[in-house]
């Protein structure tokens, strides 16, 4: 199993190292499987994965724009 840091995690998420680290603050991501050491944390890609097959999405507007 591959283990994902933070900037891999975001990437494979789609989204900013900077969010993923915030979604994890707030306890939106999911925890991390383990830690390198005390600074560094990492998730599986299985992890991930199952996160964002979870994570709600925003509806887009189908409205037309003026």
């Amino acid at each position: 199993m591959t283990k994902l840091r933070v900037v891999e995690a975001a990437a494979r998420a789609g989204i900013a190292p900077s969010t993923w680290r915030a979604y994890v603050a707030r306890e939106q991501a999911p925890a991390a499987d383990g830690q390198y050491d005390a600074r560094t944390p990492w998730w599986y890609e299985s992890t991930v994965d199952a996160w964002m097959a979870e994570r709600p999405r925003k509806a887009t507007s189908t409205a037309p724009t003026k």
